[in-house]
């Protein structure tokens, strides 16, 4: 079991996180749950089965999706929240992924001017990221998070066996971020993933030290005035390419896949702009595909991606701002790029083979 502490969150990661959580139940009376429809069917009876008999349980359900967090989604759970006469001394348990952990976060932080909540992850994407760190929001006028505040968890419990509920792709979501940690800061990820299978998950220790490298980061930078900028890299173009596929695509692309993409591109833009070597470039490259498949950017989308980039939270004076690596392991924020850079790097990407 290992526990973390960010900010007034207190973090545990193991196979007896769920014994903490009933510890920390045992003294309510009621409690409510958000759930999808697949943590309603896969997960919820594990919760159920560590809450004391007397706590009277409440279930709000929501279709997950990316597509389906947005402020529709967060009026039905509000609405909800107030015919279950959810007072603000309730506390509510966001059990899923990241989409789950940034609505339940945002409707909870907002109902009432705030009522506690907890996070229990139920993917690798959100065990290793989204749970973590105080981010709350919703997605508006397709643009990815536009809508949000920080508002951290009383709590969070990562119980890795969840893990083994999902499907292979899932796991690959998640396995984005944690490549993300590897390289924009120094720290044992890196030489780890060279070997990794994903037939290694769950994997107690990766959690745990792609967990820590982002405790570290907020811990010194809670609502990123400067260094937790760098948790943005291959976020710029990524988002972009989300929500260029939430648009178009029936079976849009996931959020880590999406990062995946946009972690190539911008380690071209870093080659480029922040002194990222060729050596470096490639095993960027060479690393994620071997793991993610190659996002299919149509030419004539470039304008469309460079309006979603024009939209981004980072950029300042009108200039389109990334987070970049001057080295694996070492990273640089506030990096203005041109729009003719940003296509060449997009240019980049679609000749890989």
């Amino acid at each position: 079991m290992e526990k973390f502490q960010l900010l007034d969150t207190v973090i545990y990661i193991g196979d007896d996180a769920l014994d903490k959580l009933k510890t920390q139940l045992s003294t309510l009376k009621r409690v409510f749950i958000l759930v999808d429809v697949n943590t309603l069917k896969k997960c919820l009876p594990q919760l159920e089965k560590i809450l004391p008999e007397e706590i009277e349980l409440h279930t709000l359900a929501i279709t997950p999706g990316e597509q389906n967090k947005n402020i529709q989604t967060a009026i039905l759970l509000w609405k909800q929240l107030m015919q279950l006469n959810v007072k603000r001394n309730d506390v509510l348990i966001n059990l899923g992924g990241g989409m789950v952990s940034d609505i339940g976060a945002f409707v909870a932080a907002t109902y009432k001017r705030g009522i506690d909540f907890i996070n229990v992850p139920t993917t690798l994407l959100g065990m290793a990221d989204a749970a973590i760190g105080g981010k709350a929001g919703v997605d508006f006028e397709d643009v990815k998070n536009q809508i949000g505040i920080f508002a951290h968890p009383q709590s969070v419990f990562i119980y890795p066996p969840f893990l083994e509920t999902l499907e292979a792709r899932q796991i690959r979501n998640g396995f984005a971020e944690i490549i993300k940690y590897s390289l924009i800061e120094k720290n044992n990820l890196w030489k780890q993933l060279q070997s990794f299978s994903f037939k290694e998950l769950p994997n107690e220790k990766l959690i745990a030290d792609a967990a820590k490298a982002k405790i570290e980061i907020v811990n010194k930078d809670p609502e990123e005035k400067g260094l937790r900028k760098i948790l943005n890299y291959g976020h710029t173009i990524g988002h972009a390419f989300e929500s260029l596929s939430l648009m178009h695509d029936k079976n849009p692309i996931l959020h880590g896949e999406a990062i995946a993409a946009g972690m190539i591109c911008e380690a071209w833009l870093s080659n480029q702009k922040t002194g990222l070597s060729q050596t470096d470039l490639k095993a960027i490259c060479d690393l994620i595909l071997k793991h993610f498949p190659k996002y299919i950017v149509p030419k004539q989308a470039d304008e469309q991606l460079l309006e979603f980039m024009r939209q981004d939270k980072k950029n300042t004076q009108d200039k389109i701002q990334f987070s970049l690596l001057r080295a694996i392991g070492e990273s640089k924020y506030n990096v203005s790029c041109s729009e003719q850079e940003i296509i060449s790097a997009l240019s980049f990407y679609r000749g890989l083979e």
